[in-house]
């Protein structure tokens, strides 16, 4: 009695969390950002998620300061090494598409300003890629078709 439904959720996602820790699921790892294996956690949220109708909850994502602290750092890494990726002589397709892939996750899951600003900035930098690369590519063929002639 004298609950409401934001309250209701938030107790939704500490018993997830208390069943999480007694079945030694990762998901409670998110409080010790530095002793967590992130890809492992990934696979293994991305297969138990479901999604948050509260959206105090979704925004904020339940984050204290220091966790989205250390989530916007990560984000930034991640774009410096998507930027790094695609000035390489030999780009590593595979790394540039699981960062594609993160960032399409945080996309659908969080709901702070600074991730869906970095979704933004790495779909810019993709796009960025690809018609500079078409570009190379039509003029390496108009140069083609000029010397054949």
């Amino acid at each position: 009695e004298g609950t409401n439904k934001g309250d209701m959720e938030v107790m939704d996602v500490l018993e997830f969390m208390a069943k999480s820790l007694k079945k030694d699921f990762p998901f409670v790892n998110i409080f010790h950002p530095l002793k967590s294996d992130f890809k492992n956690m990934t696979s293994f949220i991305e297969n138990k998620m479901s999604s948050v109708c509260n959206s105090k909850l979704k925004s904020g994502c339940g984050l204290t300061l220091t966790s989205k602290l250390k989530l916007e750092g990560e984000v930034k890494t991640l774009i410096l090494n998507l930027r790094k990726l695609l000035e390489e002589q030999t780009i590593d397709t595979i790394k540039v598409m699981n960062i594609q892939k993160t960032f399409k996750y945080l996309k659908q899951n969080i709901d702070l300003s600074v991730i869906q600003a970095a979704v933004l900035e790495s779909k810019d930098l993709i796009e960025g890629f690809v018609k500079d690369l078409q570009n190379w590519v039509e003029s390496e063929i108009k140069l083609g078709i000029g010397t054949s002639n």
